[in-house]
């Protein structure tokens, strides 16, 4: 059974308040691990900042400037792994140039 939004923000509010879990499941009638669940599920769904080390912008000039460069260099002159900045030129959707002829 789903409890309604307002019913768990009613027993994370009374928490807040300062009122012990064990006495808020017994006056709203609900077991005390769900209520410890709705406080663990309000406290992940706050907004955490996402970084990305390689800025886009940066890495579009890099590859205009330096066409012919293999990843691991890229990735030296980013402070980053070889494998970040695959992903991160895949992310762009910016390949290796490849030709049609074998060396």
């Amino acid at each position: 059974m789903t409890y309604p939004a307002h019913f768990r923000q009613l027993a994370l509010d009374k928490i807040a308040a300062g009122g012990k879990v064990k006495q808020i499941a017994a006056e709203l009638r609900v077991s005390v691990s769900i209520i410890y669940f709705w406080k663990s599920e309000a406290s992940s769904k706050e907004y955490k900042p996402f970084f990305r080390k390689i800025d886009p912008e940066l890495l579009r000039q890099d590859v205009e400037q330096y066409p012919d460069d293999y990843q691991a260099e890229r990735a030296a002159r980013f402070g980053c792994t070889q494998g970040a900045m695959g992903k991160a030129l895949d992310r762009l959707k910016l390949s290796r140039k490849r030709t049609l002829e074998k060396p």
